[in-house]
């Protein structure tokens, strides 16, 4: 379960490292434009989801539930 817990970790991680390089090329047009299609927030609500239904199924597999 750490390896996996690990694994997220360091995914989350370099999404948001591979997000900051790209942004410090991005011009106040663009980031309006990014903004009104979706939030930051938004994204990082459907990612915490996401891991947490992954979760959840692994922790199913070991049987253990919530």
């Amino acid at each position: 379960m750490g390896t996996y817990l690990e694994k997220n970790v360091q995914a989350f991680t370099d999404l948001q490292t591979k997000l900051a390089e790209q942004s410090k090329n991005v011009t106040p047009e663009v980031w309006a434009q990014f903004m009104n299609v979706q939030s930051p927030l938004t994204m990082i609500e459907k990612m915490q989801e996401q891991m947490a239904k992954q979760t959840e199924q692994m922790l199913g597999a070991f049987g253990i539930k919530k």
